[in-house]
């Protein structure tokens, strides 16, 4: 009768165990996996930071040791601190390659905001040109006051093919300008949805 108390009691302690001990391995196994996920997110990143902390396997314990479950408690509450760290430096990671991604797009932004500026100019002065041109090329081929009746009429045409071209000149480099502003937006929000998945994916 005693005996089988025993082998009951043995039985209990093993399934205890293994149950404990499983929990610690799913817990291992489930931060592995979520590495790979950062690995495949964002390479650099993994490589830079998260590869660079070795996390510890779990405890090869014998059944026998009274402080099992202790000892799984405490590798369990490292490895989800560990990685809890990982979440700062991964943080400041991104402060420096989100610049190093916007710097190119903000530097294009910069030049099409220059060029909307000089062709914003430049319509001003091409309607001028175009209207007087027409005045210049009859003045020397006619009397001054056919010249200017002409003129008026020729640099009429003119300025309206002027005005006409300066606006599609300014539609251009407003449309240019608002992609690459629009282009910023969507690549500064990717880079934020995928450092907040990355350090999500750093919580077990």
């Amino acid at each position: 009768m005693w005996h089988n108390d025993i082998l009951n009691e043995i039985d209990k302690r093993r399934e205890i165990f293994k149950v404990r001990e499983n929990s610690s391995k799913k817990l291992k196994s489930s931060l592995d996996k979520q590495l790979r996920d950062i690995k495949y997110t964002n390479s650099l990143v993994y490589d830079q930071v998260i590869s660079q902390k070795n996390f510890a396997l779990v405890p090869q314990i014998d059944i026998e040791n009274d402080n099992h479950i202790l000892i799984f408690d405490n590798y369990d509450k490292t490895l989800r601190q560990e990685a809890s760290d990982l979440r700062d430096k991964v943080s400041k990671f991104y402060e420096q390659y989100k610049i190093s991604k916007l710097k190119p797009i903000d530097e294009e932004i910069k030049k099409e905001e220059e060029n909307h500026k000089n062709i914003l100019l430049t319509s001003k002065i091409i309607p001028i040109g175009f209207f007087f041109f027409p005045f210049i090329v009859l003045l020397t081929v006619m009397h001054w006051g056919w010249a200017i009746v002409v003129g008026f009429f020729a640099g009429s045409c003119f300025l309206r093919f002027a005005e006409s071209m300066s606006e599609d000149m300014i539609k251009t480099a407003v449309e240019s300008l608002n992609n690459a502003k629009s282009k910023y937006s969507s690549e500064q929000y990717i880079l934020k949805d995928e450092e907040q998945k990355i350090l999500k994916l750093l919580h077990i």
